[in-house]
């Protein structure tokens, strides 16, 4: 899975996992991008993870799996999330 972490100047928050909709681009889709660096700048720290099925146009039984996954994986590294702690943004079909 690739992800892309977006790292505050200054760390104000607990640090979130940001997944998008269906999109080719996956973690590059500019308005992801986006959101990403604003919530970076407010001092959010930002972990996107790119879902391989949402990149395909897949909706699969797989898909829920895939972003606990991703949240295991974020949550449980010290380095992204500190203090086991972490929000979670689903955007479109992620966050349903």
């Amino acid at each position: 899975m690739r992800a892309r972490v977006y790292e505050p100047a200054t760390r104000r928050a607990v640090p979130v996992l940001l997944t998008g909709g269906v999109h080719a681009k996956g973690i590059d889709e500019p308005r992801l991008v986006k959101l990403a660096n604003d919530l970076a700048v407010a001092g959010t720290p930002v972990v996107t993870a790119e879902i391989d099925d949402l990149v395909h146009y897949r909706i699969t039984p797989r898909l829920p799996d895939d972003l606990e996954d991703a949240i295991v994986w974020a949550g449980s590294d010290r380095t992204l999330a500190p203090g086991g702690r972490l929000g979670v943004i689903g955007i479109s079909f992620a966050g349903g």
